[in-house]
């Protein structure tokens, strides 16, 4: 929805604003009781929701009763759209019927669901609005997305997919390519290394397409930063200029040789946070920045004024233009709802947040106009911007902070995947340092991936094994389509190490697809049996072992009736196994 003041006056008070208030009729059961009740019991209606990212329950889809008579309310946390709860749920009757629902709103949005009888009543929007317009102000609000259904959820969310890759998403894209294949660095590293590991990629044929900087490239520091865990290169985000002491260049040699050997460039950015006292834009901008009493040590660029919208949108812009950029990576790590309020005064209350989440969009929606080739990374520590607004432009390349650790479990990189492809066909994952590990490299595939074992100068020289390396690239390319499209959750999502995981990604029109299973690090049985889905009973399909070659013929009809067994006589062990129709 837009408002538009017309008239030559301050507009009255616009308040209590949903984007959609309206009444659906999902024959939903009767309430049986009014305490607490499992939800989990057949034939019992609930609300659905799922998990933000960064913490043990990331990305988890939990369930919850409706809540006679003040309804079920859901909203974000700190003014960033997933974090905490995610803005898209599900409204079960208890049967086959539901709908799907998603909020497009990259600030502070709310959700409440009522239940009236059979039906269930939707209002969402911007949390707390309460303003005036001035004369000639234009604004605009939250967007929905639902998805009625009636025969399924497993069904209704594959066709939420299709709808997301279609509608909603940058990918596929002739200009944009494939989600990136990225061989990841450390932006504090000085440009011989980061040169030398180029060289390195090249020399054994690693076939990574994109040569990821992230952060700390930036500011005038002294002290050596050599991994994000490390050293003050923090302090100076918002100075974006080149530190010249760590890359002499300023880059322009490191992408250029990068491009030269098959690789396109990504940069690290966090424009819209700017450190307070150590940064020289804080010290000379300060007309442009917000602060607040609850972060003493961050400002937000006031992106409700054009001056700072200029300025973020030329200063991205000159950098994927000077240095010839394929993706621009935008990160977002603090809670810009304080700053927002603060902001406003009574009779103006969110629309600091509303000018602001309005010039976001216009600067990518910019940014991808001028540079029709780029990707965009939305990143917010990790996976806490993600919306259908968001999603339509974006990627996000860093789906959860959690794989900042460079050991980090590669049993939360399995849950990430298993709980994000619910809702979201084009997301990505970081594999770290240990790139030649079967085991992890499988568990951090997605449509997008990334491995940074060559990107810090304290592990960057270790003696990998290059030619697995080789093997588990070409084994994800071979299989990266598959991830966007229908996915089967056909080991559920296990939240500990005693369990099996995997997943099914299937391709309805060709009918082909991958399965991977994970036998995790203590999980007794040595094999399990899964019912897959999308086959057709009337056709045989022959699966193919990536790891030994070996291939098997499988009926429709069979693997629907008694399932497929899997073994593995080894614990933390895996099978990526692909399959396709047989020819006649």
């Amino acid at each position: 929805m837009y408002f538009e003041n017309t008239g030559k006056e301050k507009s009255g008070i616009l308040s209590d604003i949903s984007d959609i208030d309206d009444e659906f009729d999902l024959q939903m059961e009767e309430d049986m009781t009014i305490g607490y009740a499992d939800v989990e019991s057949a034939g019992r209606s609930k609300v659905l929701y799922t998990m933000g990212p960064n913490g043990p329950m990331e990305f988890k889809q939990l369930s919850e009763r409706f809540w006679v008579r003040v309804g079920n309310r859901y909203s974000c946390k700190g003014g960033r759209s997933s974090q905490g709860i995610m803005p898209f749920f599900e409204v079960q009757n208890g049967r086959e019927q539901g709908l799907l629902f998603a909020v497009g709103w990259t600030g502070q949005w709310y959700v409440h669901f009522m239940k009236n009888g059979g039906k269930v009543q939707i209002r969402a929007g911007i949390e707390d609005l309460n303003f005036y317009l001035e004369p000639g102000e234009r604004i605009r609000t939250a967007s929905v997305l639902l998805v009625p259904y009636s025969e399924g959820t497993v069904k209704a969310h594959n066709a939420f997919r299709r709808l997301m890759c279609k509608e909603f998403s940058v990918f596929p894209d002739e200009k944009c390519g494939e989600p990136p294949l990225s061989l990841q660095t450390w932006g504090g590293a000085r440009s011989e290394f980061l040169k030398k590991q180029i060289r390195k990629a090249a020399e054994e044929k690693l076939g990574f397409e994109y040569f990821w900087v992230d952060a700390g490239w930036y500011g005038d520091y002294e002290e050596e930063c050599p991994d994000e865990h490390t050293g003050c290169w923090g302090a100076y985000t918002g100075d974006w200029q080149v530190n010249t002491r760590v890359h002499p260049d300023k880059m322009k040699d490191v992408f250029s040789l990068a491009e030269k050997n098959g690789m396109k460039g990504l940069l690290w950015f966090e424009p819209e946070r700017i450190r307070k006292g150590t940064t020289e834009f804080y010290r000379t901008h300060r007309d442009m920045l917000l602060e607040c009493e609850e972060d003493p040590y961050n400002a937000l660029l006031d992106l409700s004024r054009e001056d700072a919208k200029e300025f973020m949108l030329e200063t991205v812009s000159s950098y994927i233009q000077d240095l010839n950029l394929s993706c621009y990576r935008q990160d977002f790590n603090f809670d810009p709802l304080p700053f927002w309020r603060h902001a406003d005064t009574e009779d103006r209350k969110g629309i600091t947040q509303i000018k602001h989440i309005m010039a976001l969009y216009g600067i990518w929606d910019t940014l991808r106009a001028r540079f029709p080739h780029l990707v965009i990374d939305n990143c917010a520590s990790g996976g806490n911007r993600l919306d259908i607004e968001t999603l339509s432009r974006s990627i996000p390349l860093w789906r959860s902070d959690v794989n900042c650790v460079f050991d980090f479990p590669p049993y939360c990189a399995q849950n990430q995947n298993m709980g994000i492809s619910n809702w979201i066909p084009y997301h990505g994952n970081g594999i770290s340092r240990f790139a030649d590990d079967r085991y992890r490299f499988r568990s951090c595939h997605s449509p997008a991936t990334a491995a940074n074992f060559l990107g810090y100068e304290a592990f960057g020289n270790e003696p990998y094994d290059f030619e697995e390396v080789r093997f588990l690239v070409e084994e994800f390319k071979a299989v990266r389509r598959f991830y966007s499209c229908d996915f089967y959750p056909v080991f559920g999502n296990p939240g500990d190490e005693y369990s099996w995981a995997g997943w099914q990604y299937h391709d309805s029109e060709t009918e082909e697809g991958v399965l991977v299973a994970f036998r995790r690090a203590h999980a007794l049985p040595d094999s399990v049996t899964v019912q897959l889905g999308g086959l057709n009973k009337k056709k045989v399909y022959v699966f193919e072992n990536s790891d030994t070659g070996e291939k098997a013929e499988y009926s429709g009809a069979e693997l629907s009736e008694k399932g497929l067994t899997i073994c593995l006589k080894e614990k933390r062990s895996s099978v990526l196994l692909k399959y396709s129709v047989k020819s006649v």
